[in-house]
């Protein structure tokens, strides 16, 4: 197990290269399926965290690397499912239940660990940006269920601008595209649908293709 660990923390680590891209996707894919197996020791724990952690705060130096420009919300929708960046996303909700089991909710240190993953996406500026962004989108409902005290703070930043823009403004794009309307997140929600309920053109477009 060590062994695996310590290869997983090279490939988390290693300089940002095209040719190296490749390798830190599926180290990050790796880690995905070892957070969500249910076979995962408990003495395994810290060291799954810790390389998750590693993964998201170099997640950003990579965007020279897989970065790209999105024409419109097909594009962004499918880049966005395997840019770096964009499964560096799925790795925060897997890593964030580490410990826990399927039917239950996030403990503190959770809680702890998805704040501080969600916060550094949010506050991201570089070009990879908008993929990470949009990937957090679809993960909306599953923020309001385990950790509503931090969507209810950020939606305001999350979902500004509505969908005016779907480039510009990703993360209700992703909500959008990908999810349904859940009773239990509806009432967090409820501004963005009443602000941009005659909004929906651009979505009508691109359901028409």
């Amino acid at each position: 197990r060590r062994e695996s660990i310590e290869l997983l923390r090279a490939a988390l680590s290693v300089e940002p290269s095209s040719e190296s891209l490749t390798l830190r996707k599926e180290a990050i894919r790796i880690l995905v399926s070892i957070c969500v197996s249910p076979l995962l020791p408990q003495e395994a724990l810290d060291d799954v965290v810790c390389l998750s952690e590693l993964a998201v705060a170099t997640s950003a130096r990579w965007s020279n690397c897989d970065a790209r420009e999105f024409r419109d919300l097909d594009a962004l929708a499918s880049g966005a499912m395997n840019q770096e960046a964009g499964e560096v996303v799925e790795l925060i909700f897997a890593a964030s239940r580490v410990g826990t089991s399927g039917a239950e909710s996030l403990d503190d240190a959770g809680k702890g660990r998805l704040s501080q993953w969600l916060d550094a996406t949010v506050s991201r500026t570089d070009m990879s940006a908008p993929a990470a962004l949009f990937r957090l989108g679809a993960y909306l409902p599953r923020i309001i269920h385990v950790h509503p005290g931090w969507a209810v703070v950020n939606a305001p930043v999350l979902l500004e601008g509505g969908m005016s823009d779907p480039i510009l403004h990703p993360t209700w794009a992703g909500y959008i595209a990908t999810c349904h309307l859940y009773d239990s997140t509806f009432m967090v929600l409820r501004p963005w649908y009443l602000e941009d309920g005659g909004r929906f053109e651009w979505i009508l477009r691109w359901e028409a293709g």
